[in-house]
């Protein structure tokens, strides 16, 4: 059975981590540009809300392994295991990176 909570504390703490990723991005866009859409299993964290340019994914669904999930331009996705959402500025330079597939 799935605990209520669990999914409360997951949308919270996807909602955080979105502010994060708008924050690390904002020198390159607009932060009303990044969206995010829960999936059975990660968060995915959008362009324009269009889930054909995913800027990262977050997988918090397992309170002892958080991953973030940065996918390449060819739509590889690495995983790099954070303790908390606050880790994500330490990608900060590959979220950069990233972003520049879409925008140029």
């Amino acid at each position: 059975m799935i605990n209520p909570n669990t999914i409360i504390m997951e949308n919270i703490e996807a909602e955080k981590a979105v502010s994060i990723v708008r924050e690390i991005l904002a020198p390159r866009l607009s932060p009303e540009k990044i969206t995010y859409k829960t999936m059975k299993g990660y968060t995915a964290i959008l362009l324009e809300d269009d889930r054909y340019q995913t800027i990262c994914r977050l997988y918090l669904n397992n309170e002892r392994r958080k991953y973030l999930g940065i996918l390449s331009k060819h739509k590889i996705e690495t995983r790099s295991r954070i303790q908390s959402i606050n880790e994500i500025f330490n990608h900060s330079n590959d979220l950069l990176k990233n972003i520049s597939i879409y925008i140029g």
